[in-house]
């Protein structure tokens, strides 16, 4: 079940009522919540922008101290690329964690593009002429990554969050049809994908693909495991 609520601690609240027989709820962007005092709390470092980095609102992106490290029992470092064993303990070194804390890496893996209408999947994701359509904090990874296959970009960026309009989306389809490649398409992002739907009309007759991606905990066991032993020693008696 997925419930959304500005408030948390009154949307757990209604969740307990509800659904009594509730035994685990897991809270997305929880972190800086001090009304809900979490079991466990799961950080996440940004590979290319690490917390150490970093600064407070509004130099940087940290919405507390550094020193808040300390209270995650777990912390994961995401996007990571090709990283050495090396490289990884000094990560662990420079974030100053203690012995109880435990640290993770995760990597992206791009998977086969996939028909934002159809779900018809392009398997050789090579060589094609492709205006990105993306509202995400940072798309450098997945650009990257295509200009990487040898595809030609164009990139459409919007600001995080934003809500595409038909004055956008009539945008999109201009610099699509700009181009007189046979290898021409529109790729965004399989966040963005939900917020097009409502676009189908405009895009009739159109590529319209979004990469989606799995997320590669690296030691993915013995994370599993350590979430799995967590829980059922902690679960909610109903």
């Amino acid at each position: 079940m997925i419930v959304v609520s500005e408030n948390r601690r009154l949307g757990i609240e209604k969740i307990l009522k509800k659904h009594p027989e509730t035994e685990v709820i897991l809270m997305d962007d929880g972190f800086q919540h001090r009304w809900v005092k979490a079991g466990m709390y799961i950080l996440l470092n940004n590979y290319e922008n690490p917390i150490y980095s970093d600064y407070l609102i509004p130099m940087g992106k940290l919405r507390e101290s550094k020193s808040a490290i300390k209270r995650a029992n777990v912390i994961i470092t995401t996007k990571c690329v090709e990283i050495s064993p090396t490289e990884k303990k000094g990560i662990i070194s420079t974030l100053n964690t203690f012995a109880s804390q435990k640290n993770y890496f995760s990597s992206i893996v791009y998977q086969n593009w996939e028909s934002v209408f159809t779900g018809k999947e392009i398997d050789t994701p090579n060589n094609y002429n492709i205006t990105l359509a993306t509202s995400v904090a940072n798309a450098d990874n997945l650009k990257h990554h295509l200009q990487k296959n040898g595809n030609k970009i164009t990139h459409l960026s919007f600001p995080d969050h934003h809500n595409f309009t038909t004055k956008d989306i009539e945008n999109i389809l201009s610099e699509y049809n700009s181009s007189i490649s046979d290898k021409n398409i529109i790729l965004t992002t399989e966040k963005d994908k939900v917020k097009l739907l409502k676009y189908k009309k405009h895009f009739e007759g159109v590529e319209l693909y979004f990469s989606p991606i799995k997320i590669n905990i690296h030691n993915s066991e013995e994370f599993k495991n350590e979430i799995i032993n967590y829980v059922t020693k902690h679960k909610r008696k109903c």
